[in-house]
């Protein structure tokens, strides 16, 4: 008798463990799936469309430089209006920051510089101060509001920084200008006549400062700042569009975005720089910016913003947020949900500054 106890406690303790593990098993490609969920679920959110939450109109702010933080925008604004430089620009400015939230505005800082532009990770921007004869260039921290100088330039153009924050750059008079602000090194690439045959123009370079787009009244150029020619007759091979582009933008360090011209329209394209090849995305857009993350797009096709999703070098899923003229600058919030722009309504002129949120 006792055996047999033995035995069938023995049988059901085997069975026991045996449902033990079944479980433990079960359990096991439980968790399995569900740590494959959210990707799927995150894919499908990102396959949605996006559409316009919240238009926030902007009044007397000062005029949006770009994005601080999550929460914050950089607004600059003249002061001292009786002075002006040899250009007639403002030779003060005021730059604040504007809580998004509230809308309160805080003075940052007030200097003697007549132009600047804030760099993508919202930390620094790079001004220019004019005196009578060349331009004087430099930084400023956003946060401490010092200043760091640079040194002095014939006559610079616009600026632009890299996507990285860590270079910007400009024509001068006899080339291109690129400063590293992790160096504190500047460097000058000569390209004679460039100034006086092109006038004012625009350079954007890339994020390891080894190619640079150069925007000038003839076309757009994708040069390599390693072999560049030596006067302005030699950029004719880099030439990537005809006409005043002012649109485009690296992805990385081998891929580029660019609205070009095709016949009587623009067209956004894709450019790969080692094959020097450039490919079809979308017909008639005459401005687009990438979010932080580059898969959402903010493009404007015959006085339309639309935003979409960028996947593939294929634009989906987009709507149409506001109707009217659009400046060409923009920048996206580090949310990848809301941006800024300037736009004017359809029948009315005057232009004014939006925060545009998506959802």
């Amino acid at each position: 008798m006792s055996k047999i106890n033995f035995k069938s406690k023995f049988i059901i303790l085997l069975t026991a463990v045996l449902a033990s593990a079944t479980f433990v098993s079960c359990a096991k490609n439980t968790t399995q799936d569900t740590t494959v969920r959210p990707e799927n679920n995150n894919e499908k959110q990102q396959a949605n469309k996006l559409e316009l939450s919240k238009l926030t109109k902007l009044e007397d702010t000062g005029t949006i430089k770009g994005w601080i933080n999550k929460s914050e925008l950089l607004t600059a604004s003249p002061t001292h209006l009786q002075e002006k430089d040899v250009s007639g620009r403002y030779k003060w400015l005021e730059l604040k920051k504007l809580n998004y939230n509230t809308l309160e505005v805080k003075k940052l800082i007030e200097d003697q510089f007549n132009y600047l532009i804030l760099s993508p990770d919202g930390t620094k921007g790079a001004y220019k101060k004019s005196d009578d004869n060349s331009d004087i260039m430099g930084t400023i921290d956003i946060n401490s509001g010092k200043t760091t100088l640079i040194g002095s330039f014939s006559k610079p153009g616009s600026i632009m920084w890299s996507n990285n924050s860590r270079y910007f750059s400009s024509i001068v008079r006899d080339g291109i200008a690129v400063y590293d602000t992790k160096t504190n090194e500047s460097k000058q690439y000569y390209i004679t006549n460039l100034r006086n045959i092109s006038g004012y123009g625009d350079v954007k370079v890339s994020d390891d400062a080894k190619h640079a787009f150069l925007a000038l009244h003839s076309g757009l150029y994708l040069v390599d700042l390693y072999s560049l020619p030596k006067d302005i007759w030699g950029l004719e091979e880099f030439k990537i569009s005809s006409g005043n582009i002012s649109s485009y933008m690296f992805l990385n360090n081998s891929e580029a975005l660019f609205v070009g011209s095709k016949g009587e329209i623009t067209s956004l394209y894709q450019y790969d720089l080692n094959s020097k090849e450039r490919k079809e995305i979308l017909e008639s857009v005459s401005n687009f910016i990438l979010s932080n993350n580059q898969r959402h797009i903010a493009y404007t096709i015959n006085s339309n913003l639309y935003v979409g999703i960028l996947k593939d070098f294929t634009i989906t899923n987009s709507s149409s947020i506001f109707k009217g003229n659009i400046a060409a600058q923009m920048w996206w919030n580090e949310d990848n949900l809301k941006f800024v722009f300037s736009g004017s309504e359809q029948g009315n002129g005057n232009f004014k500054q939006y925060i545009a949120e998506l959802k």
